[in-house]
């Protein structure tokens, strides 16, 4: 394997390196580093591997699941559409239950108790797994990963919209019906506006949240950014620098989405 390569490539460079310093005796550090440099990619074309055409061929390859973490990939239109689902569902389950429809309600309440009480990762091998073979279909790892984020992060913005629902007056919702509204009308007109965007703080921290959680979506054979960037780090094995350029990164698109919250709330909090 790769690894294997590499391990026998930087033996055969200390290796060559020995030997160079023992026939020209002490060298500069800076003379040195040169000097090491070049035989680590001698010892590579010595056992069949172009370093850098490796390694750039690789990069653009394993590191292309980065749209995937923004929910950005042009060539998926349902992953590029999955923070609307996932809103949309919430939106849909928080009013249902404002609204006490009956047996409707309870069950929701019972599917939003269900998720909370339940790992992310335990949901996407339920979706990618369990419900296949209960349900008869087949699925992909991507597809299935975006249910599980749709279902999980649905049930938090569901009770993010319930408490917003909860939090506009009565009050404002009677001087509605008194000026000729209807029920549906007010709640339509008045009430989930308000309650909208009242919760854009809360709204867009489920955002972060799901923009962090696609690092685990490499369990189930999903190329995400993370596990891309560890495939990398296999080839080039350079874990600080990986590993601070993924940190780096999930924290720059995460300051983005919480200004743009905080932007946004700004301007149409009441």
């Amino acid at each position: 394997g790769v690894v294997s390569q590499i391990d026998e490539t930087q033996r055969l460079a200390r290796a060559m390196l020995l030997q160079a310093e023992q026939l020209t005796g002490r060298i500069s550090d800076r003379r040195r580093a040169v000097f090491a440099s070049a035989l680590f990619q001698r010892s590579y074309a010595l056992l069949g591997i172009d370093l850098w055409r490796d390694i750039g061929a690789s990069l653009p390859r394993d590191l292309r699941a980065f749209r995937f973490v923004v929910g950005d990939m042009w060539d998926r239109v349902e992953s590029r559409a999955t923070p609307g689902l996932l809103t949309l569902l919430g939106l849909a389950v928080g009013i249902a239950i404002h609204l006490r429809v009956a047996v409707l309600a309870a069950s929701l309440r019972l599917y939003i108790e269900f998720v909370r009480g339940t790992p992310l990762l335990v949901m996407l091998f339920i979706c990618y797994f369990a419900f296949p073979a209960l349900l008869g279909y087949r699925t992909t790892a991507e597809q299935a990963t975006i249910l599980g984020f749709i279902l999980f992060i649905g049930a938090y913005i569901a009770e993010d919209v319930r408490s917003g629902l909860r939090s506009i007056k009565p009050g404002l919702v009677q001087a509605g019906l008194a000026t000729g509204l209807t029920r549906w009308q007010a709640l339509g007109l008045i009430v989930i506006p308000l309650a909208l965007r009242r919760i854009i703080p809360t709204l867009f921290n489920q955002y972060v949240r799901l923009l962090k959680f696609t690092s685990v979506a490499s369990v189930i054979g999903v190329q995400e950014f993370t596990g891309s960037a560890m495939l990398v780090n296999a080839r080039v094995f350079a874990p600080v620098t990986i590993l601070a350029f993924i940190a780096l990164t999930y924290l720059v698109l995460c300051l983005l989405l919480s200004s743009i919250g905080r932007v946004l709330h700004a301007r149409l909090a009441v």
